[in-house]
């Protein structure tokens, strides 16, 4: 009956897919099982494709709906405990599954159920993510990686309820991500290394403030993943092309990094870490000139780019206002300005348009306004910055 009303819910016939959409209600307001069927559908390797996907869209939409009454978005009926149980047990092994999109939908289930479970319902959660993302399996770290940073949000708003779990979870999962930055060999995704970044992120930032936690969990490591952190960007320099996303993640968490340990950045790697600014913003500068001349661009690749330049002006005009930083920015003050000013150019379709309509120059050039940031970020490290 679930095989039929999939395959309705599939067709390019409007009729069929409007009858599939009431068998599929009728399913989740008189089928108990309903969840363990998406969920076994899903981790069917020998199932078709089409199926699998749709039941990883299906069964997170049922977790936030069916999973706990009194939820946000609950309808009844709730979902039975033994099903509950039996889905918690299967959700962990499709995150290594050989279709990248079924561990994308394992993953979001995952962190769906962790949402309403974990850690009072689902202690081994934890356990087990540690294991997958600890394993030789490339497919199963992605999966578990995709599951722990879809969980980041979840551990940032409890953080306060978790202390105790986060520290635990930290001290198991530290080490793996640390070698999952510091390969660099086709054996992790550009993918699986930039939910590491994000997932070391958040946990640092969630156990900093307790005091005796961090200087347990984090100080040990914050050393050397500062080198390998740094170590991935000089990479990412000697390519033809950035992976802006990658690097912008690793320095807004290398930013946080040398904010709550100064001493710890600065000495061992302050002035590493200033060239690296300072070669970026060249290669940022670089695209930026290019990108204004250009209709090959697309949306992503100038976000990103355009993210990746705001930071690196806010991080250089931070550090150059430190005691442990300036001195190493005497010798590039020149590029750096030069860069700014580069930076602030705008495309010939925008210098029209302010030539055409100065009020419009007005409203987009208004502090408040952040229209175009890469521009207002490059004036402010002009005339913000500790650069002269």
């Amino acid at each position: 009956m679930l095989t039929e009303t999939l395959d309705a819910l599939l067709s390019s016939v409007d009729g069929i897919r409007k009858h599939g959409e009431q068998l599929l209600i009728e399913a989740e307001q008189t089928d108990l099982e309903l969840g363990v069927k998406l969920t076994r559908i899903l981790k069917d390797e020998g199932g078709t494709i089409a199926h699998r996907q749709l039941c990883g869209i299906l069964l997170k939409q049922y977790i936030l709906n069916h999973w706990q009454n009194g939820s946000p978005n609950f309808r009844p009926p709730e979902v039975p405990d033994h099903a509950k149980m039996t889905i918690r047990e299967i959700l962990p092994n499709c995150l290594g599954d050989a279709e990248r999109s079924v561990r994308a939908s394992a993953a979001y289930a995952v962190a769906a159920v962790a949402a309403f479970d974990w850690p009072t319902h689902w202690p081994d959660l934890i356990e087990a993510l540690v294991n997958a993302v600890a394993s030789c399996n490339a497919r199963l770290v992605h999966g578990a990686m995709h599951a722990l940073s879809d969980l980041a949000a979840l551990i940032t708003e409890r953080q306060n309820e978790l202390q105790s779990v986060l520290e635990r979870f930290s001290q198991a999962l530290f080490p793996h991500l640390l070698k999952i930055l510091v390969t660099h060999d086709d054996t992790y995704s550009v993918d699986t290394r930039k939910r590491g970044v994000t997932v070391f992120h958040t946990l640092a930032k969630s156990i900093f403030d307790n005091k005796s936690a961090c200087k347990r969990t984090l100080m040990p490591w914050v050393a050397s993943y500062s080198e390998a952190l740094i170590v991935c960007v000089e990479a990412a320099l000697t390519t033809s092309s950035i992976d802006f996303d990658f690097v912008l993640r690793i320095l807004q968490t290398l930013s946080w990094l040398w904010e709550h340990f100064p001493q710890i950045v600065a000495l061992s790697y302050g002035e590493r870490l200033v060239g690296l600014l300072i070669h970026l913003l060249r290669r940022v500068t670089e695209e930026h000139l290019r990108g204004l001349h250009s209709t090959a661009t697309t949306d992503d690749d100038s976000t990103s780019l355009n993210s990746a330049i705001v930071e690196l002006c806010e991080m250089t005009q931070s550090l150059s206002s430190q005691q442990h930083f300036d001195h190493w920015f005497s010798s590039s003050l020149v590029e750096i300005i030069h860069s700014a000013l580069y930076l602030m150019q705008i495309t010939p379709i925008k210098a029209e348009e302010w030539i055409d309509n100065v009020a419009q120059f007005i409203e987009d050039e208004d502090e408040d306004g952040l229209v175009d940031e890469p521009r207002s970020a490059a004036r402010n490290l002009l005339l913000v910055g500790n650069l002269c």
